[in-house]
């Protein structure tokens, strides 16, 4: 722990928020229906079931991959690829 009792390993997270404009926070309009994005996850998750049918492990979504799930179906393009070391930097 450092001297303020706060261990210093900790991990801090830096987020970039841009500002919102006054007009949209203002204006009349609406947002999606929430059934239209229920309509939306539910096609989600059901090409995400269909996805691990051939799987011998548990996972019905992508929520629950281990790394070897996300290694099979989360492969990356190159510009992923070139994101990570600048990522880590």
């Amino acid at each position: 722990m450092g001297a303020s009792g706060i261990p210093i390993d900790r991990i801090d997270i830096h987020v970039e928020v841009p500002r919102v404009e006054y007009e949209k926070l203002t204006d009349d309009k609406f947002g999606e229906p929430s059934a239209d994005i229920r309509k939306r996850v539910g096609v989600a998750r059901q090409i995400q079931r269909e996805r691990f049918t051939t799987l011998e492990v548990s996972v019905s979504c992508n929520a629950d991959m281990h790394p070897a799930e996300i290694r099979r179906f989360c492969m990356l393009d190159e510009s992923g690829r070139s994101l990570i070391p600048a990522a880590m930097k």
